[in-house]
């Protein structure tokens, strides 16, 4: 279970990267300045954004793995 929790951590991890610079891109481009306060604002979203993909990852895995169970099962009884 630790080892499933830790691969959870490290897929959110991952996921959260990526998705943190597209949320800072975002976030910059919508400002009219490029100003500290628009860049303080653009850290906090990606924060926010690593820290729920984190948080998140070990369920998300979990989703993914009952789908794929799901998916198969009904495909095989077609």
């Amino acid at each position: 279970m630790s080892e499933y929790l830790l691969f959870g951590t490290l897929l959110g991890l991952v996921i959260s990267f990526f998705h943190a610079v597209y949320m800072y891109g975002l976030v910059i481009g919508d400002a009219n300045t490029t100003t500290s306060g628009s860049r303080l604002a653009a850290f906090n979203f990606s924060l926010w954004t690593c820290a729920l993909w984190i948080l998140m990852g070990a369920y998300l895995l979990g989703f993914w793995l009952i789908s794929i169970v799901f998916y198969i099962v009904f495909k095989a009884f077609r």
